[in-house]
């Protein structure tokens, strides 16, 4: 299975709120449908690339 590696921005990194905010929103949005599928990949085989893309999309 294939994974995607996302950094994660830190506001010292970044200089500002809003950079930090335009870093955030360029975290993919999860459907209802996803983020179902994602808790059941991490509960069923815990999966930590799912459990990545939880903790990082919004």
């Amino acid at each position: 299975m294939p994974t995607s590696t996302l950094a994660f921005p830190t506001p010292a990194s970044l200089g500002s709120l809003d950079h930090y905010i335009q870093a955030v929103n360029r975290f993919p949005l999860l459907s209802q449908a996803q983020e179902v599928e994602l808790g059941r990949r991490l509960q069923r085989d815990d999966d930590l690339d799912a459990a990545r893309q939880l903790v990082l999309s919004h």
